[in-house]
């Protein structure tokens, strides 16, 4: 009833966990965003950027600074070392830019400070379209007050961002020709027309003891009203200016499948999970569509609880499968349904009750902490079956007590070093170390009390010593399993002396173990085949927004025709700063054109797939300049890894005027034209003018000057004050322009110049970054080879450290210290230690060969299949030891005390073995790189329990017998 009472809890708390794919972790990079519209990169670099680089550097725990400058805009990135304190560190930045601010250039907006979230990727994507021919703004108030307030209300939800929204504008296209005449200048025009759209207070007054509050307010709304405004006297408006209302220029473009839309990016809390959040999305959508039948319609582009929920049940699926196969090879072993029954019943039953602990530690239930669950199967199994037998023998269980509870602290204290290293490997082990420990420290009282009362229940003639009054003989296939296991050990246990043929075995494995290590291919985290790619590609700054949306449509339907894809997303940044595209990663915004497009397929997209696309918009779409690569992901953004080669010089001019090799291309913006008006000093002097009221006139008729804003339903709308078309069309026109100080043309003032500027500055770490990649390869070695003959020595190639991979180096190291020192302190003996060590050798040899065999990769899944075989052969060694010392205690052969493990450790392997194909199967079909965890894990199982079952009872002979305990 108590083990009833905790199932009840356990499966509580399975309905209460969140649903992820992979475990959520922290952010460790604050981005400061700045702006300053119409200045070049470089002033952009030089005003801003390098003089934040130089305030910020000196904040403590930074690991790395980038930054990207472009026209009109700069960022910088702030990495920190993990476990930084990111609340304090975000309050330094912002000290830091208070500071700064009163020397930053004069007008631009105080710098934004954001927190990038790891996992801040929209749970759901909705594309909204207009079902009747209305204007867009008729649906701005819509778009952006009823439906973004009504998804943002959920409790689910943190916030919505919205794609392709344009905001309404009241534009003036003022007659500079009739301005000219009347002596009247845009800026004056803008200064009347602010006069009467005001909405100011008055002051209070005191009516009836109560003080109210007076204000006056224009009452103009329309475009109407304002075109009959006489600004000034006798002139009204319309006389000298057309009025229109249109939509804002800037703002990015949305379009789904080459239909223009509205984007929906939904945004979760950080306490809530994908799967709930997007099921309240969904929850509420049916309700929308109702409301605005007939005039919007919804679709969900993109659901990332669907692939999470078909990940989890995939598993959970395998699972199953796994258990069953596994409750079909104990029945195979025991020849008996009860203990057949009570071991497979004990692997679901200490699963269950983990759930319990994974919900009150916080725990999602991910693909992480799913594999270390299955993983520790046949440490649960083995623990059940090495009871169950000694209750078939009649003996008391307290005598394996020692060695139960023994193996089961070795496993726990191995798998604890990665819950104390910081950075992205404990955030990624954490789960799955939290949850071996939680199942292994389950599986021992399950093994000492559940199952005890299980096999008595199920034995009712069972005496109060657990003595069975039958037990039934062995099987004649046992009896040569038996009899085949007596004869190789034979042949390995010798007399006074070590054993040679064991000797030679470990020395045959250590060596081609070493060998493996270097024939097998390693690679941090393998390609993930995602059901997403991003394309992204820039176009001409010169494109219109009209030819964006052209040259949008056709690159997608181009790419739907050769491809069966189910859905294309691109996106315009444009000049839209508040929108970071699909990947917060993102470095490439700017004032150009930068389409970002999202591919979403059902299936997900193969490496050949994604070649063929790159190849296709290269060679027949001819955009040169396109980067494809898939969506990053957890492990993407824990271990960024970059194909490309980074070079680096304190130099820009040496670095960027440096001409590519042959066969490579730079990622990223290169060199755009700039036009740029040089005056004459002499003309300007005599016509009493200076070159910043030429450049406040040519911002006035280019850029527009608010005048104000009127109110309309919910939302300000901003009146825009500018000349027209005709008048700021080209440069013909321009120089033309006369200024309101003198009578003078500006062709007369100076001419216009063309030049060729760079788009983009990149830099890390205070240095310059240039990006190149090959388009003959993809080995990131052999560019680099490359690049050494070619490259001057002032300019070098940017070496990252690689910290991932010397923490996991520095990790595994870790454990088998700890390994080391706990068997050391269990078993009071070393020779006892190294023999238990020794066994991790041919397991871990197992292990490489599957891998080889199935050409796989030494990555982070099979890195982490490694660490879970470290525990599981190091407990059955434990295991046999304490039975081979049992039998010498007794006065029996190493042979019979072998045979008496015999059972139970083949059957613990067996069955996790059986476990995991289901697993393994699965992941070969999505070919995602996870069935590292599952080969390394099985092939050093089969080969693990076979050489240390022949090789540690030789050892055990030789090292402890002979020579002495």
């Amino acid at each position: 009833m108590a083990w009833g009472a905790l199932l009840l809890f356990g499966i509580l708390s399975f309905f209460e966990l969140e649903m992820e794919e992979l475990p959520e972790a922290a952010s460790t990079v604050i981005t400061v965003v700045s702006e300053l519209p119409g200045f070049p990169a470089e002033e952009i670099e030089s005003l801003i950027t390098i003089p934040m680089e130089n305030t910020l550097s000196g904040i403590r725990y930074i690991k790395d600074m980038e930054s990207v400058s472009k026209r009109g805009y700069s960022r910088v990135l702030l990495h920190f070392d993990w476990g930084a304190d990111m609340y304090q560190s975000s309050i330094s930045v912002r000290e830091c830019i208070d500071g700064l601010y009163p020397y930053l250039p004069r007008g631009m907006k105080k710098p934004l400070v954001m927190s990038n979230d790891l996992a801040g990727d929209p749970v759901i994507m909705l594309a909204v379209k207009a079902l009747e021919n209305n204007d867009e703004k008729d649906f701005y108030s819509i778009l952006n007050s009823e439906i973004k307030n009504r998804l943002q209300g959920l409790d689910e939800i943190a916030y919505v961002s919205i794609r392709g929204l344009k905001k309404p504008e009241i534009h003036v296209e003022l007659d500079m020709d009739a301005l000219s005449v009347r002596g009247i200048s845009i800026a004056e025009t803008a200064s009347a027309l602010s006069s009467f759209l005001i909405k100011k207070t008055a002051g209070k007054i005191t009516d009836r003891g109560i003080q109210r509050l007076v204000t006056v307010e224009s009452g103009i709304n329309t475009a109407a009203e304002i075109e009959e405004l006489q600004l000034f006297p006798g002139i009204r408006l319309k006389d000298i200016a057309e009025i229109k209302e249109e939509s804002e220029q800037q703002g990015s473009i949305f379009l789904s499948n080459g239909e223009l839309a509205w984007g929906f990016c939904i945004y979760k809390n950080a306490s809530s999970g994908t799967a709930k959040a997007a099921d309240a999305v969904k929850n509420i959508l049916p309700l929308l569509k109702d409301e605005y039948s007939g005039r919007l319609g919804f679709q969900i582009i993109d659901d990332e609880s669907v692939r999470i929920k078909k990940n989890i049940s995939s598993l959970f699926l395998s699972l199953f499968w796994g258990l069953t196969g596994a409750f079909l090879v104990l029945l195979l072993l025991y020849r008996q349904l009860s203990p057949a029954l009570i071991t497979a019943a004990s692997i679901p039953f200490t699963l269950i009750l983990n759930f319990f602990f994974l919900y009150i530690f916080k725990i999602s239930l991910n693909t992480i902490s799913l594999y270390g669950m299955i993983a520790a199967i046949g440490l649960i199994a083995d623990n059940s079956i090495i009871v169950l037998h000694e209750l078939e023998k009649g003996e008391d269980i307290q005598n394996i007590n020692s060695a139960l509870f023994t193996s089961t602290l070795t496993t726990v204290i191995v798998f604890l070093p990665p819950l104390f290293i910081p950075g992205p490997t404990s955030v990624l082990f954490g789960d799955l170390v939290l949850t071996v420990v939680f199942t292994v420290g389950l599986s021992l009282p399950v093994s000492l009390f559940f199952t005890p009362a299980c096999y008595r229940l199920l034995n009712k003639k069972l005496t109060v010593s657990y003595v069975p009054l039958h037990v039934n003989p062995p099987s004649s296939h046992c009896n040569k399993v038996k009899s085949c296991y007596f004869k190789v050990l034979n042949t390995f246990l010798s007399q006074g002396r070590f054993s040679a043929k064991a000797l030679y075995i470990f020395i045959l494995i250590f060596l081609s173990g070493m060998v493996l290590l270097k024939v097998i291919p390693f690679e941090l985290f393998p390609d993930r085949q995602s059901n997403k790619l991003l394309l992204s590609l820039s176009l001409p700054p010169a494109y219109s927004p009209g030819r964006v949306i052209a040259e949008a449509s056709s690159i997608s339907t181009k790419i739907q025709a050769e491809f069966p894809l189910n859905t294309i997303i691109m996106e315009s940044e444009g000049s839209d700063r508040n929108n970071f595209s699909f990947s917060s990663s993102n470095m490439n915004i700017g004032d150009s054109n930068q389409l970002n497009i999202l591919i979403i397929n059902e299936k997900r997209i193969s490496p050949e797939m994604k070649k063929a696309i790159h190849n296709f918009c290269r060679n027949t779409l001819y955009l040169q300049n396109c980067r494809v690569e898939p969506l990053p992901g957890t492990f993407q953004k824990l271990y960024p890894e970059d194909k490309g080669i980074s070079l680096a010089s304190i130099d820009s001019d040496t670095l960027y005027e440096l001409p590519l090799p042959p066969g490579t291309s730079e990622s990223g913006d290169s060199k755009m034209e700039l036009y740029y008006l040089e005056t004459d000093p002499q003309r300007l002097i005599a016509s009493n003018i200076s070159p910043l009221t030429i450049h406040t006139e040519l911002t006035a008729r280019i850029n527009g000057l608010s005048a104000g804003e009127v109110e309309r339903a919910k939302d300000k709308i901003n009146i825009l004050v500018r000349a027209a078309e005709r008048y700021r069309s080209d440069f013909s026109s321009l120089s033309r322009m006369i200024t309101a100080e003198t009578a003078a043309p500006l062709d007369l003032l100076g001419k216009f110049m063309k030049s060729s500027h760079r788009d983009a500055f990149y830099r890390k770490n205070q240095q310059y970054i240039r990006s190149i990649s090959s388009i003959r390869t993809e080995d990131k070695g052999v560019l680099e080879e490359e690049l050494k003959s070619y490259l001057p020595p002032e300019i070098s190639i940017l070496k990252d450290e690689e910290t991932e991979m010397h923490q996991l180096t520095y990790l595994y190291a870790l454990s088998l210290v700890f390994l080391f020192l706990i068997l050391g302190v269990q078993t009071g003996s070393l020779r006892k230690t190294l023999i238990l060590y020794s066994s991790l050798v041919p397991a871990i040899w197992g292990g490489l060969i599957f891998l080889l065999i199935f050409r796989q990769s030494l990555n982070i899944y099979s890195f982490l299949g490694l660490l879970i075989l470290q525990g599981t052969i190091v407990n059955s060694g434990i295991l046999l030891l304490s039975s081979l010392d049992g039998s010498f205690k007794q006065g029996r052969s190493i042979q019979q005390g072998a045979a008496c493990r015999l059972k139970p450790l083949s059957g613990s392997c067996l069955s996790t073995v059986t476990a995991l194909i289901p697993v393994l199967i699965t992941a070969l079909l999505s070919e995602n790189g996870e069935a590292g965890m599952a080969l390394s894990l099985i092939g050093g199982l089969l080969f693990g329990t076979m050489l240390v079952l022949i090789l540690l009872p030789a050892f055990y002979q030789n090292l402890v017998l002979l020579n002495g305990k």
